[in-house]
């Protein structure tokens, strides 16, 4: 009876003893997963897909001369002068020059209209902005009317064009009429009229400067409504190929481009290339002039760039990644050039989820330069290939390699202005997301399969988080987490203490933020305050020495693993 009273006591005293120290460690640590680690830590790796483009960016348009919008005010004193003119002559020689002026006129004012209409979209946004219904309105109707205008006065052009082609076969300048005709109607979208003014501007004035023009016209209608379809591209190209004919004229060197995009919709890649090689090299020869909008080289609608980014999205389909950089030096001589090449090339392929090939290039990258405010960059989107591979070891190897870069870059004093900011704001974006979900990811699938290597691998990277980013909010879930996992899986308590203890720290820190702070007011409010016993403002932080902080830690409860004697 006596035996069997004492088992009972000693059973009591363990199991109150037990729950004391897990009472104590609540208290000081927070609560604890004691099955999975918080899924909300772990950031977000999903890799935004963006969609194929299946014509250029740079459109005709962009590239062409546009047509200059004179004062409003003068020219419609011009074109109420024309009209009277035209009415009082009988001079039928005069006649279609009159009309064909007045032509141009009415597509100027339908052009000034076009541009106004455009305007009321940036007015139209200001008001979605303040929530103003009165503003969004409107904006709405003034564009509509604007945009009445527009079809109004094109359609007195066409109007006048037409009288010409009917009434003056003879005229001179019938070709330019024509042309003009054509281009109102195809931008008007009555394309079938437009090809019709176009043929006969072919057909009855072969030697006309528009030839090449008309033709390109063709090519553009073709390709337009191919939808990927293959007669359609190959009678798209035929045309440009007529319209590139003509290397005198200015559509030359985009008919070029647009023969390039035409075999990359037809899936041959290497005929694409030679396309778009070509408008390069005839653009370093000839000059911005024969290439460029307005002539200027750095405009945004720069057809060489776009012919080297078409370039390499055509590299992309079918190239050797292992030949990316010597090939692209055949139509970039310049270094920076060729680099930017190279970038686009591995962000085509991590987009298009080729880990493989973007690694490689992301890594061709560092080499040329290490020191680049977009190396961190490259090295997290490496990390991120090498994880979808399925490679912990590997994975683990370049976040160590991605840390040493991080610092290199940030210690290396490259970071100068916005652009070099924001690109390492960026970089250090990603390998949180990354990190935080290798080390939650991990961690959750060593608690299911108790494997030792998956729980060490977490460990590496929990260590290189917390060193990128000890400031993170989600460092102080982290750390305590990592912690939970040295002490319960690896059995390192020594370092599981010293990652308790700051969790600690924090949690007291948080608890002393939370209570009420109110400021005693005079001598007489801080010797009440004192006397009454009561705490009303909260215990300032003690600096504490190493020595203190070491005590801190013994007294920390340990965990009694695998029949280990429990220390402290």
């Amino acid at each position: 009876m006596r035996r069997s009273l004492l088992v009972c006591l000693v059973l009591l005293t363990s199991m109150a003893s037990a729950q004391e120290k897990k009472a104590l460690r609540d208290a000081d640590l927070g609560k604890k997963s004691t099955t999975t680690v918080d899924k909300s830590l772990a950031g977000d790796i999903t890799r935004p897909k963006e969609a194929q483009q299946a014509a250029p960016t740079l459109q005709y348009d962009q590239f062409r001369l546009g047509v200059e919008v004179q004062v409003a005010s003068k020219r419609r004193e011009q074109i109420e002068s024309l009209r009277k003119i035209i009415s009082l002559s009988p001079d039928q020689k005069e006649a279609p020059s009159l009309l064909f002026r007045l032509g141009e006129l009415y597509w100027e004012e339908s052009k000034f209209f076009f541009f106004e209409a455009n305007r009321k979209d940036d007015e139209l946004i200001v008001a979605m902005n303040r929530n103003d219904a009165a503003g969004q309105q409107k904006a709405k109707a003034e564009k509509a009317e604007l945009m009445a205008k527009v079809k109004e006065n094109g359609k007195y052009a066409v109007e006048q064009y037409t009288k010409i082609v009917q009434e003056f076969p003879k005229f001179e300048r019938t070709d330019e009429v024509l042309f003009f005709l054509g281009q109102y109607l195809m931008e008007d979208g009555q394309d079938k009229k437009a090809l019709v003014a176009f043929k006969r501007l072919i057909e009855k004035h072969p030697t006309s400067k528009y030839i090449p023009d008309a033709y390109f016209a063709f090519g553009e209608y073709y390709f337009n409504n191919s939808k990927g379809k293959r007669p359609e591209l190959e009678k798209a190209l035929v045309a440009y190929k007529k319209a590139a004919e003509f290397p005198e004229n200015q559509v030359y060197a985009f008919a070029l481009y647009k023969q390039g995009w035409c075999y990359f919709n037809m899936g041959e890649y290497e005929s694409a290339k030679d396309k778009y090689k070509t408008v390069v090299l005839y653009g370093e020869l000839a000059g911005a002039a024969a290439v460029e909008k307005d002539g200027k080289a750095k405009a945004k609608g720069s057809l060489v760039r776009e012919a080297r980014a078409d370039y390499v999205r055509s590299f992309a389909r079918e190239g050797d990644v292992t030949q990316a950089r010597a090939d692209f030096g055949k139509v970039a001589t310049n270094p920076e050039d060729r680099f930017a090449m190279m970038k686009q090339l591995a962000n085509l392929y991590y987009g298009d989820g080729k880990d493989r090939e973007a690694a490689i290039t992301y890594n061709a990258l560092i080499k040329e330069k290490p020191l680049s405010p977009e190396s961190p960059g490259f090295q997290g989107k490496i990390v991120d290939c090498i994880l979808r591979m399925g490679n912990k070891e590997r994975t683990v190897a370049q976040v160590r390699r991605l840390v040493k870069i991080m610092k290199d870059v940030e210690s290396s004093g490259v970071i100068k202005d916005d652009k070099d900011k924001k690109a390492l704001a960026e970089a250090k974006e990603l390998s949180e997301r990354t990190l935080s979900n290798l080390a939650v990811t991990w961690h959750n699938e060593g608690k299911k399969t108790r494997n030792e290597e998956t729980f060490k691998y977490a460990d590496a990277v929990y260590s290189d988080y917390l060193t990128l980013f000890p400031e993170n909010p989600k460092a102080y879930d982290l750390r305590f987490f990592w912690a939970e996992l040295l002490n319960d899986n690896l059995q390192n308590f020594d370092k599981a203490a010293a990652n308790y203890t700051p969790h600690a720290e924090e949690v007291a820190a948080r608890r002393v933020r939370a209570l009420p702070q109110v400021r005693p007011q005079g001598r007489q409010a801080r010797g009440d305050r004192l006397q009454g016993g009561e705490h009303l403002l909260p215990p300032q932080p003690l600096r504490r020495s190493g020595a203190a902080l070491q005590r801190d830690r013994a007294r920390l409860p340990r965990v009694q693993v695998r029949g280990r004697p429990a220390r402290g």
